[in-house]
């Protein structure tokens, strides 16, 4: 009975805890990482297409103003004295953000 050896499970110390955790760790902080880098990429063409649309807006007001300083009315300019109004047929996805304070800007203008 004396030849028989004892089974002992094989002995985790702490380095190898620490291992095992700092791993884990890291695991977690790369998935995180790439959560975020997702979203920002989200976020920045949002961006993208929000100013390219302000801009867009932008010339068309531009457009019509050089129009009006010519001398022509364009379609949808209304004149009450010095006043010229235009009722602002943009699409929809322009009067969020920047854009709809160029909109609600751009309604009126006043030329001495």
């Amino acid at each position: 009975m004396k030849d028989k050896k004892r089974f002992s499970p094989p002995a985790i110390g702490g380095i190898s805890l620490l291992v095992v955790f700092a791993v884990l760790c890291l695991t977690i902080f790369a998935l995180l990482s790439l959560s975020t880098v997702r979203a920002d990429m989200r976020l920045a063409d949002a961006t993208v297409e929000s100013v390219a649309d302000y801009y867009a807006a932008d010339l068309e007001a531009q457009t019509i103003l050089a129009r009006l300083r010519a001398g022509e009315r364009p379609d949808g300019v209304t004149v009450e004295g010095n006043i010229y109004s235009l009722i602002w047929t943009r699409p929809q996805k322009l009067w969020s953000g920047a854009a709809d304070n160029f909109a609600s800007l751009m309604k009126h203008w006043v030329f001495p």
